[in-house]
């Protein structure tokens, strides 16, 4: 693991033939708990079937644009 890691997803039964697997988390923190100067842990919250759950309702109202073409982020009234 090296500094820039974080987001990078943990993945589940991948499949090398298939290329495919279940994201189950991603990291969101890394260390050096033996202060050796070298990462040696990084952690990640589980994703379940909760979080599909609540990842798939966000999808459905997904706009399609966070940013519009003069740069400023797109917001609803």
């Amino acid at each position: 693991m090296t500094a820039g890691s974080s987001g990078g997803p943990w993945i589940l039964k991948y499949s090398n033939t298939k290329r495919l697997g279940y994201i189950n988390g991603v990291t969101s923190l890394i260390g050096d708990a033996d202060s050796n100067g070298r990462i040696d842990f990084s952690t990640s919250a589980y994703f379940d079937s909760e979080t599909y759950a609540i990842y798939k309702a966000a999808a459905n109202l997904w706009s399609g644009k966070i940013v519009a073409a003069d740069g400023d982020f797109v917001t609803k009234a």
